[in-house]
């Protein structure tokens, strides 16, 4: 650089090639000098980790210098794109993802212990590249008993409720359930958690409970569809049986009833025209939640899940 020379970096996708960014510092854009420094200020920050053998949290990284990345999504897709140009788990960066999800059950997972007498936890991290074999899980302290059912919510609010209610009820309704949120768009570290315990208890039963709306229906396949990572095309819970909120399903009043704005229009539309590529057999398994959909376009309102919701399915 001090005799003006000019810095290319070049992102190559591992697993699709013909994906590249290109980055020239300096630039005359401003943007590009600025995701230039990013990009070497987490490369310098892992390499320091990797010597240091030491692990760090997206998160840290982040407060690490706020004022350079200025959001947290920031460091997220950078960390993930560096990933996949060397075609590595972030844990291979010594980089582990931030905890968002939260479950509420009592578990051990290894040396992890997750009680009820707690309330809520945080999902506990899990190498994104672990499988149900790389850990001894135990449900209810007991290594012999299979959940009935892992329960999960879109939001922390009805998981909340559905905690408190259970304290003060005489009989525990989720005492053989594991309650799991990801707090609306599920991150990576809770879907790999749920899919961990899918896997080590086959026969328990999966339930979705979510908004009725287009954005709780993506949420829904989000976990249902999408692939856990670019290194595990599997999904998260194929098999997940979506419940949840149905349209003029347990109105008390008007305000339960929310007019539809032009976006949520315009995303459901959208939404559908994406599922044109789906098998019909994932169609079919769908039928109910499109149909639900489709009458929240008819009529122009959504309507949000509430804790009879949960309650009256699972009864």
């Amino acid at each position: 650089m001090k005799g003006g020379d000019i810095i290319q970096l070049e992102l190559h996708e591992y697993f699709a090639l013909k994906k590249k960014t290109t980055l020239v510092f300096p630039s005359l854009k401003k943007h590009v000098n600025w995701k230039f420094t990013v990009y070497f200020k987490l490369l310098v920050l892992i390499s320091s980790q990797l010597i240091l053998n030491e692990t760090i949290s997206k998160r840290q990284l982040y407060y690490m210098d706020v004022k350079l990345f200025k959001k947290q999504s920031t460091v997220d897709e950078c960390i993930d794109t560096l990933a996949r140009c060397l075609g590595v788990p972030i844990e291979s960066l010594r980089v582990t993802a931030s905890q968002k999800g939260l479950v509420y059950a009592d578990l051990s997972i290894n040396d992890q212990l997750i009680s009820r007498e707690n309330g809520c936890s945080l999902v506990p991290i899990l190498p994104l590249t672990s499988t149900s074999k790389d850990f001894e899980i135990t449900f209810n302290e007991d290594p012999t008993v299979q959940p009935e059912s892992i329960i999960i919510l879109e939001k922390d609010a009805i998981l909340s409720g559905l905690v408190n209610r259970e304290k003060q009820a005489a009989l525990k309704k989720f005492n053989n359930s594991i309650l799991v949120t990801g707090r609306g768009f599920p991150d990576r570290l809770t879907k790999h958690f749920v899919n961990v315990l899918v896997t080590r208890f086959p026969r328990m039963a999966v339930l979705g409970y979510f908004d009725s709306d287009v954005y709780g229906f993506i949420i829904a396949l989000e976990y249902k569809l999408k692939p856990l990572s670019f290194l595990n095309r599997n999904p998260c819970c194929a098999g997940m049986q979506i419940e949840g909120s149905r349209l003029f399903q347990n109105v008390t009043s008007e305000a339960d009833l929310i007019l539809l704005t032009e976006r949520d229009i315009q995303l459901s539309f959208s939404t559908f025209s994406n599922l044109e590529t789906q098998e019909s057999t994932i169609i079919e398994d769908l039928r109910y939640s499109i149909t639900n959909l489709q009458r929240t376009l008819f009529f122009g309102f959504k309507q949000e899940l509430k804790l009879e919701d949960v309650y009256s399915s699972c009864t």
